[in-house]
């Protein structure tokens, strides 16, 4: 049994429509596909519909919550929510709202740098308009259409430095609060990317994470944690000292810039045990 639990549709800042995501997890032979959109639940109804046509996948609806640890941004992945609840669409509504605001006033300052954005159109495009499309439409404005890592690593760091101030008037939601809201639904609260370059962790860190938070897992098999082989094995351990769900997953948004699906999955009774919890 294998899945990949972590991708990206263009309701947040990936390239595929929540349809064709499905296609390629069926393309690849995946037991399971979660869409794991950013701070939103748009697609997967979409991707849930469409995974119906094929007996053979299981679909796994969830988001990648952007919170706050220690003045770090950190990400959590919340696993089996109902996207029908009218509390939790309630929640994402008011969150959207939240981040509109936000996006039109990074918006303003990306276009004081001497760019040419406008948020009606990007809407237009059917993408919702959060970090990820600011910087994909800055690069489209400057005709870089098979823009590279490198060309995408610079004008995210414009959009970064644009949204910086914005925190202090819009502040992220506490990783503590946003374990407490994934379990008041009854939802599986993993931390994604440990060692991801904007929160990394070390396992010192993450002791005192769990001693103060009830996570019910990590995101062990990812691109980032893959670049140093022995970060897997501690990670591992970790988990198993620990007893907590190990996922994992291609962390897919842009398959031309980054991993693309299927690169990083998750395998056997590491799937078998999160599905049980489901």
């Amino acid at each position: 049994m294998i899945g990949d639990l972590h991708n990206h549709s263009f309701f947040s800042d990936g390239e595929s429509s929540p349809e064709d995501l499905v296609l390629k997890a069926v393309e690849m032979d995946l037991d399971c596909l979660a869409l794991t959109d950013h701070d939103g639940i748009g697609g997967l109804e979409r991707a849930a519909v469409k995974a119906l046509e094929f007996s053979e996948l299981s679909f796994l609806p969830g988001t990648e919550l952007t919170l706050e640890y220690k003045t770090r941004e950190v990400h959590l992945l919340w696993y089996g929510l109902d996207y029908h609840s009218d509390e939790i669409k309630d929640f994402f509504r008011k969150l959207r709202k939240q981040d509109t605001q936000r996006v039109k006033r990074i918006i303003k300052r990306v276009n004081q740098a001497g760019y040419d954005l406008d948020y009606e159109e990007m809407l237009n495009e059917g993408a919702y308009v959060g970090g990820g499309a600011i910087v994909y439409f800055t690069l489209m404005r400057n005709g870089l259409k098979d823009y590279t890592e490198e060309d995408w690593r610079k004008y995210e760091s414009i959009y970064a430095k644009a949204s910086k101030e914005d925190r202090k008037i819009f502040p992220l939601m506490s990783l503590k609060e946003g374990v407490d809201l994934v379990h008041k639904f009854g939802g599986i609260a993993v931390l994604a990317h440990p060692f991801w370059p904007g929160s990394f962790f070390n396992l010192k860190e993450l002791d005192n994470i769990l001693e103060e938070l009830p996570l019910d897992g990590v995101e062990i098999f990812h691109p980032d944690n893959l670049k140093i082989p022995e970060q897997i094995s501690e990670l591992l351990d970790f988990c198993s000292r620990n007893q907590l769900l190990v996922t994992g997953g291609s962390d897919n948004h842009r398959p031309s810039v980054n991993s693309k699906m299927g690169e990083v999955l998750v395998e056997g009774e590491f799937l078998e045990q999160l599905l049980k919890r489901i």
